[in-house]
């Protein structure tokens, strides 16, 4: 066979290789864009809230306030100011709250409620696992409310010393 015959016959692999080499080129775009893709949202998710965090009682799904309610804790139809689930199924089995008069806490469907007259002591301990709003009755037992960092214990500890700033002055 003559060298000419020969590139002839050969004449269509370098199209097919030329399509192979452009479907892999394609694939690798797709797996950056994916990753720039997913990194963005990685990103723009950050500063978002937990399912954790403090919230407003307005905020709160009614089916997560059910396990105060059924405590005796919250009237039906009753939002509390403030709320924080510390459950670990987010079911609201284990939370505090604050109401215009009271610090509320149910944990294992027992409720406690602790007046903010009847709040000797108000502080926030922090340690590698999150804070503790700590708050000692002038007589009985207190209530603790935990929070991992960044979930609002520092404004939850603010709203309280505000309520007792409150109570305090007589408004």
């Amino acid at each position: 066979m003559e060298p000419q015959e020969q590139l002839e016959a050969q004449g269509g692999a370098g199209c097919g290789l030329a399509a192979y080499g452009m479907l892999l080129l394609l694939l690798f775009s797709l797996g950056l864009v994916g990753i720039a893709m997913s990194t963005w949202n990685m990103l723009s998710t950050a500063g978002s809230t937990s399912p954790f965090e403090l919230l407003s009682g307005s905020e709160v799904q009614e089916w997560r306030l059910l396990p105060m309610r059924e405590a005796g804790l919250l009237a039906p139809g009753e939002l509390p100011a403030a709320w924080h689930d510390e459950s670990a199924d987010m079911s609201g089995s284990t939370a505090c709250a604050l109401t215009a008069s009271e610090v509320l806490r149910v944990e294992e469907g027992v409720g406690k409620r602790l007046a903010f007259d009847q709040i000797a002591k108000v502080e926030l301990l922090r340690g590698a696992a999150g804070e503790v709003v700590v708050m000692e009755a002038r007589q009985g037992e207190g209530v603790g409310c935990r929070f991992r960092p960044d979930e609002g214990g520092n404004r939850f500890l603010r709203q309280i010393q505000v309520e007792l700033l409150r109570v305090e002055r007589g408004g």
